[in-house]
């Protein structure tokens, strides 16, 4: 998954973190995550799990967090891989270099 992410525009260290979040939600064995997956209906993520996996981005991404006065607002209709390009513009936005 994390090649075919990194073929799709996402960036090495977001297909990365994305494989490293996603992975418990899918358990071990055969059902490995595929790109085209929704994040709710296949995967099986509730909205504020996916606020967490977000935070812990923002968090681990050295990214400036949003505020109360700009907040960010989450899509909640998103595959994988629409996963990986909403982190890749929310590192842009938020890049603090």
């Amino acid at each position: 998954m994390i090649d075919w992410l990194i073929n799709e525009g996402v960036g090495e260290p977001v297909a990365e973190f994305i494989w490293d979040a996603l992975s418990p939600y899918y358990g071990d064995g055969d059902n490995l995550p595929h790109p085209n997956d929704d994040l709710i209906e296949d995967a099986g993520i509730d909205p504020e799990d996916l606020e967490d996996i977000v935070a812990k981005f923002f968090q681990e991404g050295g990214l400036s967090e949003p505020t109360a006065s700009n907040p960010e607002h989450i899509p909640q209709d998103m595959s994988i891989c629409d996963f990986g390009h909403y982190l890749m513009s929310c590192a842009k936005r938020y890049s603090t270099a």
